[in-house]
């Protein structure tokens, strides 16, 4: 299971048999990470309640984050049956695509 720790700026890996792993490395401080979701490209996508910015972390706990058109802080995230993210910018009633092979 993984989990977005909202205050701390990370997100954490828990096993089945509890243990916690959290990453935080390459998440921009202050971002927030606030809904994450399972992507068709066997990763974990990110919303960020105040970074205006989307994430991605592999299983291995590689981050990246993506702003390129994202102009509000971003909400809900889900994956799509066109195989792309959606997710919702908070203030600016918003609704944003990103791909998975968005680099």
């Amino acid at each position: 299971m993984w989990s977005p720790e909202t205050a701390a700026d990370r997100v954490a890996r828990i096993t089945t048999s509890g243990m916690a792993t959290e990453f935080s490395e390459g998440i921009t401080g202050f971002s927030n990470p606030w809904r994450i979701t399972a992507g068709p490209d066997g990763n974990l996508w990110f919303t960020e309640l105040t970074g205006t910015r989307v994430g991605r972390i592999t299983p291995t706990g590689t981050v990246t984050e993506f702003s390129a058109g994202v102009t509000g802080n971003t909400w809900g995230i889900a994956a799509g049956a066109d195989g792309n993210l959606w997710f919702t910018e908070h203030e600016t009633s918003r609704v944003g695509r990103i791909t998975p092979t968005a680099r």
